[in-house]
């Protein structure tokens, strides 16, 4: 909790993770930017299939990104 409250800027988090030989989160369990980008990414790609499938039902034809 403690590098929370001390740490502000993602670039901080980030030297932090270094510092700990941690790749992708703060301290095993909280998200650093190169963890959250990679969850935002999968999410990102999630929405959009989600967006084309109901697309395909309402129309009835497959649709092309």
């Amino acid at each position: 909790m403690k590098d929370v409250l001390l740490y502000k800027k993602p670039s901080r988090f980030d030297a932090l993770s270094e510092k700990r030989g941690l790749h992708f989160t703060l301290d095993g369990i909280h998200l650093n930017s190169k963890g959250a980008q990679i969850v935002a990414d999968a999410y990102s790609t999630l929405i959009d299939q989600f967006i084309i499938d109901e697309k395909e039902v309402r129309d009835g034809e497959p649709c092309e990104v």
